[in-house]
């Protein structure tokens, strides 16, 4: 059966949620609330419960009264087209360390869980770091635990104001506790640490793809933006889907590009050839890399001797990052699509596609590493199809040596 995140973390049984006598309908919220959720764009046709001193919104948004009135004054008016969504509000700083507390009552799986969510984050080389806080003074975020023999497992405060990260994050040790090892407790708190730097539910528009009930969660008031270069539907295993099978939901490929692209960091290669011009040699297949078709068409290591097509000239692209550029037809390299596409010489100018990390492999050759999406550029199918950057490790096809012209 499937668990609710509930926005920030309800997660829950979806059938045994609908079902529950401590859920309040709809029908008993004042209906001023009910407007102002709608007004700021909340989907209030389920999901609605007063709890504590304020309210569930599409199951795990607590947001209190006067947060509601807010929103409803904030209302937006932007629409959503794809999949991967940041909303109006996101951290700000560069290179920024943001500092978590984990409550000291949740027991060493979920301290272990904790430390492994932190650290997925920061093996993307965000603009942002995560770092354990040992109290919850001075932290960014701090999750807490509480007890409660309910249908909650957990809920928070929301998405980022005034630059900062949303606090606190509460999980019920009723469900997360000593005899339980829940396995998705990585993907929980890597999920609401999600909503408290910015990002929605990848399934926002459609909360049945995940969930098997449920419909659009609305703009939420903070707006639905969609991140370029993910795609037009959700996809499944997403971090930031909106319900969970109680599996372990590790950062899929586009969540990556969804991650960088909203915080893109500044994490450097290996010193490379800057201003060199060079010819790549695919190891897989001992041929070298081309720009098809004088560049028109995708890369690929099919040639057996050097000409334009195959010379490209390193480029620095700052902070340790490099562009190349195409000899034959002098634009540059890209990750096409973020490299969900194959990589193509055909840009004027260097973006996030377009730059790439040059990594030394200890048997002398070298890897290229998407900036967009941190996968590696692979001769794909051994050298017979075009070189697309969505590897997330090396391998034989994702090697190549390079030689000065």
């Amino acid at each position: 059966m499937k668990i609710l995140f509930r926005y920030l973390s309800i997660m829950f049984l979806a059938l045994l949620f609908s079902c529950s006598k401590q859920s309040e309908g709809p029908g008993k919220i004042n209906e001023d609330i009910i407007a102002k959720l709608k007004t700021a764009g909340f989907d209030t046709s389920e999901g609605v419960m007063k709890y504590k001193d304020g309210y569930l919104v599409e199951y795990d948004i607590f947001l209190t009264e006067k947060q509601i009135n807010e929103l409803a004054e904030a209302k937006t008016t932007k629409k959503p087209v794809t999949e991967h969504y940041s909303t109006n509000n996101l951290v700000s700083g560069t290179n920024r360390v943001i500092k978590v507390f984990m409550d000291a009552g949740f027991d060493s799986y979920l301290q272990t869980s904790f430390d492994a969510a932190l650290a997925r984050y920061n093996n993307e080389h965000l603009g942002l770091s995560f770092q354990r806080n040992a109290t919850s003074a001075g932290a960014d975020i701090s999750i807490f635990s509480f007890y409660e023999n309910s249908n909650v497992l957990g809920y928070s405060a929301g998405f980022p104001t005034g630059g900062n990260p949303a606090s606190p994050i509460r999980l019920n040790t009723y469900y997360y506790n000593a005899s339980s090892h829940r396995a998705d407790a990585i993907t929980v708190i890597a999920h609401e640490i999600g909503h408290a730097i910015g990002f929605r539910h990848t399934d926002y528009m459609n909360r049945a793809f995940s969930c098997g009930i449920g419909g659009n969660e609305g703009l939420a008031g903070v707006g639905a933006n969609p991140v370029l270069g993910t795609p037009t539907g959700p996809s499944p295993d997403s971090w930031m889907l909106a319900c969970s099978s109680n599996t372990d939901r590790p950062f899929t490929f586009y969540d990556k590009i969804a991650l960088i692209t909203t915080y893109p960091g500044t994490y450097p290669g290996d010193p490379a050839p800057i201003g060199k011009t060079i010819s790549l040699r695919a190891a897989i297949n001992g041929k070298y890399v081309c720009a098809e078709n004088g560049g028109a068409s995708p890369l690929i290591a099919n040639r057996t001797a050097v000409g334009p097509w195959e010379k490209f000239v390193v480029i620095n692209a700052g902070n340790g990052l490099i562009a190349l550029q195409a000899v034959a037809n002098n634009s540059y390299t890209c990750a096409e699509n973020a490299g969900a596409s194959p990589v193509i010489a055909n840009r004027s100018a260097i973006g996030l596609w377009e730059k790439f990390r040059w990594i030394k492999n200890a048997d002398g050759t070298v890897s290229l590493q998407a900036f967009v999406n941190n996968s590696y550029v692979c001769a794909e199918n051994g050298g017979n199809d075009p070189l697309i950057a969505n590897r997330p490790w090396i391998g034989d096809w994702e090697r190549f040596y390079w030689q000065e012209h």
